[in-house]
């Protein structure tokens, strides 16, 4: 009798094996004869076949690692690996003995994949690592770069650039001159100190990335510390007081309410108007009659409706009004009549943004002093939260700002009350300084300042509530905070004189200022006779007196 074994198994490599026994063998004699063959045959697979592919390796900690304008790969070894094969974006670039190796930095930006596999004695590669990603970054110039002026130095400021470490700034003492290399430096901000009063100079920045690689150079920004030419803070002025003559009191409200305050200005076409800011009501009167022609504007919501009326300005046959509440400037013809009103647009300059508070941002602007410059056709509004002024055409379109706050001389403080004068030039005041500052509008530069540090009557201020040039080209200042009226060389800004009473004698209360008899005076104009126009707060009329000289 005679029995077929047949053994399919994996450790034959699937190989069939035919076994044949008789009645005479033993099975354990047979079972030994399995085991024995089955064991060949596996060792045979072995020797002559292929072994398990390389596992990939494994990077190290941060690996691969930029440095400088190189990349370094370091990886774990794998068993039986004899060297390594290195691949950029899926091309080999090298080999190695050891677990690591050194690339240049790729020069195309993007993501870039550096990939490493073992390869065995007879030259069979394994498996390849995971993708290590190196990012290269196109590197920026420096944008909106922010130029402010100190007493002593110049200081640059911008946006932190994606990718950079470094900073260098470069200078020149013109525009288009050579620009020499000044500083490195790892911070978005450099103050320069060395620089000269009323000279201006020029700046490029540009960034450099962790490879050393340097961006195109910047925008060229100007800059220059002013020479202001402003009046001795410690001069002792000596009280000149001119006397003027009464000459009438236009008194046109009867019971009406009426607020202390109004705004005061004469026109181009001979007539005062008046600003009721209680009301919201301007009165058009005749300076020959006294009488109040017109009276026109009112408060509420719509068109031509105020909400909170504030300050005017007069060019040709237009009235421009000032309402902070809503924003915006209404203008009215001088026959009362609508005309048109527009908003006045939100900063969105870092440079006036930066010094505003938080909570001071989010109340909006407030646009509150107004005037014009007849010759240029241009509006200035001031603005006493954002601390800046807009220039606008006649039309309303933004031209520009004007200065921004912080802690120079030259930047602005709650600027509230403007006047233009014959050359075009801007007197600003400033209640939180008690000061007035003169602008050139065109270059923004300031030429001079009034008013003392110490906030006294001659030459100083408390609060100042009206100022206009007369034809002479001085500034006439009403300060309803002292109950004064001053008058200063509009070219130089010293003090000339204040106006006072019949007798033209100081105040018996107060000896550095001039005697007027009557508190609460806003708006004060004076004309090419030398009649002075002025409300008076406390009595609720226009006072006119006559100065003489």
């Amino acid at each position: 009798m005679e029995t077929v074994i047949c053994v399919n198994s994996r450790s034959t490599g699937g190989a069939n094996v035919v076994f044949r026994r008789t009645n005479r063998m033993s099975s354990v004699y047979y079972k030994g004869i399995i085991c024995f063959a089955a064991s060949v045959l596996f060792l045979g697979v072995v020797v002559g076949g292929v072994s398990a592919e390389l596992v990939p390796p494994n990077w190290m900690p941060n690996a691969p690692i930029m440095a400088g304008t190189q990349v370094i790969l370091l990886w774990l070894p794998v068993p039986s690996a004899v060297k390594y094969n290195v691949y950029l974006d899926g091309k080999k670039v090298g080999e190695s003995a050891s677990v690591q190796y050194i690339i240049p930095l790729p020069e195309a930006p993007g993501d870039h994949k550096l990939e490493v596999a073992g390869v065995e004695a007879n030259g069979t590669e394994g498996k390849k690592s995971t993708p290590g990603i190196v990012r290269i970054i196109t590197i920026e110039a420096p944008n909106d770069i922010m130029v402010r002026t100190m007493d002593d130095r110049i200081s640059l400021r911008w946006e932190k650039i994606k990718g950079a470490v470094i900073y260098n700034v470069y200078k020149s003492e013109s525009e288009k001159g050579e620009y020499k290399f000044l500083v490195s430096l790892q911070d978005e901000s450099f103050n320069d100190p060395k620089v000269t009063p009323g000279k201006p100079v020029f700046y490029q920045v540009t960034a450099k990335d962790l490879g050393g690689k340097e961006s195109p150079r910047s925008k060229v920004v100007r800059a220059e510390i002013q020479k202001v030419a402003k009046v001795d803070v410690d001069v002792v002025y000596k009280l000149k007081v001119v006397k003027t003559k009464y000459v009438d009191d236009i008194e046109f409200f009867g019971k009406e309410s009426v607020v202390a305050y109004g705004d005061l200005k004469l026109g181009p076409d001979g007539f005062l108007y008046f600003l009721d800011m209680g009301r919201s009501m301007i009165s058009k009167i005749d300076r020959g009659t006294r009488d109040v022609v017109l009276r026109f504007g009112e408060m509420g919501e719509g068109p031509g409706k105020f909400r909170q009326a504030s300050k005017i300005a007069i060019y040709g046959d237009q009235i421009y009004i000032t309402d902070p509440i809503a924003k915006m400037v209404r203008v009215f013809r001088t026959d009362g009549k609508f005309d048109f009103e527009f908003l006045i647009p939100t900063p969105e300059k870092k440079e006036i943004l930066d010094p505003i508070f938080p909570h001071l941002r989010a109340q909006g602007i407030n646009p509150l002093g107004i005037a014009v410059d007849p010759k240029k056709k241009v509006l200035y509004v001031s603005d006493v939260n954002f601390n800046t002024i807009y220039k606008l055409d006649l039309r309303g379109k933004l031209l520009g700002h004007i200065g921004h706050g912080g802690h120079n001389e030259s930047d602005m403080a709650s600027p509230t009350e403007m006047a233009v004068d014959n050359d075009g030039m801007l007197s600003i005041s400033e209640p939180t300084s008690h000061r007035i500052k003169i602008f050139d509008p065109e270059s923004g530069k300031l030429l001079r300042i009034i008013g003392k540090v110490s906030n006294g009557f001659i030459g100083g201020f408390i609060g100042i509530y009206g100022m206009n040039f007369d034809k002479s080209g001085n500034l006439v200042v009403c300060d309803s905070g002292v109950h004064s009226i001053q008058v200063f060389d509009g070219k130089t800004g010293k003090y000339l004189y204040s106006i006072g009473n019949e007798e033209g004698i100081a105040d018996p209360a107060q000896k550095d200022r001039a005697l007027l008899g009557f508190t609460y005076g806003t708006g004060a104009n004076v004309d090419d006779k030398g009649v002075l126009y002025i409300y008076r707060g406390d009595k609720k009329v226009i006072h006119i007196r006559q100065l003489l000289q």
